[in-house]
């Protein structure tokens, strides 16, 4: 078996020890997540419940007593700020350090105050955007992928992820984003029972086995037994990853966040749009 969790190194301090969940009162998910996975990490937990910006375009095109829209942003905070407080009796519940605060997008401080939680983070936690269902955090998603400087774990909006994840897809292309990504999942693969690293080539790669032997070799540095592999394939990345994924009962994909110097560049058409638009599991994205 591979990477046997009762032969893997005990958690310490040093892997992740503080989680950063930026979340919204309406979200539940990726709060299990975090607590969860704090618990699992022995970490301590900060959370940032957001209340979504006023539309401000869609206001001028109708008469409003902006009284009442002041009222509904207050309800909205409060809200927040009920939600915020019950993350934190949950996580203190079950032994993990935690605060949280509510932030208005409205605030002028928000975006800093917001920024300095996030780049004093080991690990952000972040819901997946849910089509058609517009929330606080979805405002927020590509700044937090882009510029916070720090790792995201995205969990998808449907269903509870399985954690601790025992089985980890780490996409590999040799990019800078990659290895930025594989680096940042060390804590995280010393846990796993099975990690798979896959390149996706559209021919057959004639590197295959040396790659291969690279990267294991480097993972078994850091106390990680891999399997490498490299998926043939003439589909989309995000549907081989995938589809990759379920035949493998995969709990977690670690990827580089690719494409042009800035991640909403690549949103719009590439290979991390894919797999945030499909994503059952969750996703640990680096850029």
């Amino acid at each position: 078996m591979l990477n046997d969790p009762a032969q893997a190194p005990a958690a310490t301090r040093s892997d992740l020890p503080t989680l950063t969940l930026v979340t919204c009162a309406e979200d539940a998910v990726a709060a299990y997540a975090a607590v969860e996975l704090a618990r699992t990490l022995g970490a301590s937990l900060r959370a940032a419940c957001l209340v979504p910006s006023v539309r401000v375009a869609s206001l001028a095109q109708v008469e409003v007593r902006y009284d009442l829209v002041e009222a509904e942003q207050r309800d909205a905070l409060e809200h927040a700020d009920v939600a915020a407080k019950a993350l934190v009796r949950e996580a203190q519940a079950v032994g993990i350090a935690a605060e949280a605060l509510a932030i208005s997008k409205e605030e002028p401080v928000c975006d800093e105050t917001l920024t300095d939680l996030l780049r004093l983070s080991d690990l952000v936690v972040v819901p997946q955007p849910q089509p058609g269902v517009p929330r606080a955090t979805d405002e927020a998603f590509e700044d937090l992928l882009t510029e916070s400087g720090r790792p995201c774990l995205i969990i998808p909006y449907a269903g509870r992820p399985r954690i601790p994840f025992r089985t980890v897809t780490v996409a590999w292309d040799g990019s800078a984003p990659a290895a930025r990504a594989l680096a940042d999942s060390l804590p995280l693969l010393r846990r796993a029972e099975v990690v798979d690293v896959v390149r996706v080539a559209k021919d057959f790669a004639p590197d295959g086995a040396r790659l291969a032997a690279r990267v294991t070799a480097y993972l078994a540095a850091h106390g990680i037994e891999a399997r490498f592999r490299t998926l043939v394939s003439s589909t989309p990345f995000s549907d081989t990853i995938l589809s990759h994924m379920a035949d493998t009962g995969s709990d977690l994909l670690v990827m580089g966040a690719y494409g042009h110097s800035r991640l909403r560049e690549a949103l719009v058409g590439g290979a991390s749009r894919g797999i945030l638009a499909s994503m059952t599991v969750p996703v640990l994205m680096s850029h």
